[in-house]
């Protein structure tokens, strides 16, 4: 599907007519029309809120992608209704997500714990009488 093609298609799935469209991004129904029928582009601000208006992306719009929506699901959860009952102290977050999605895979990012003003001090003795760059003795523990 060309440029053109998606536009109209999820100009029409979102109920708007040319004219609203035009209204909504405050650009002409000619403008509209001419994007339509292929017969120009949108610049890159009127391409971006076109993509906002209609709840697509930009690369559904531009590119080969064939996802129209870009909605996140929202789901409310009730967290008492997972408990948590193992001993690897695993995240509740993680088990309410392989409850409803069992084929999922968590993957969990690691991050450098920041040093205490006393760390950082002992730190800097460390690397003033050793040879060893700073952070290296207290941030690997």
């Amino acid at each position: 599907m060309q440029f053109e093609e998606k536009l109209k298609a999820a100009r029409k799935e979102q109920g708007l007519k040319q004219e609203e469209m035009a209204a909504k991004l405050c650009v002409s129904r000619a403008a509209v029309a001419k994007w339509e029928s292929g017969k120009g582009m949108p610049d890159l601000e009127n391409l971006k809120a076109i993509a906002t208006l209609l709840d697509v992306s930009v690369d559904y719009l531009l590119g080969e992608a064939s996802d129209l929506s870009m909605n996140i699901v929202k789901e409310p959860i009730c967290w008492e209704d997972y408990p948590v009952h193992n001993r690897l102290k695993t995240p509740k977050e993680n088990i309410i997500v392989m409850a409803r999605y069992p084929d999922a895979t968590i993957t969990t990012l690691r991050r450098k714990r920041k040093l205490s003003l006393g760390e950082k001090l002992v730190d800097g003795a460390l690397f003033l009488l050793t040879d060893a760059p700073p952070s290296m003795k207290l941030a690997d523990q």
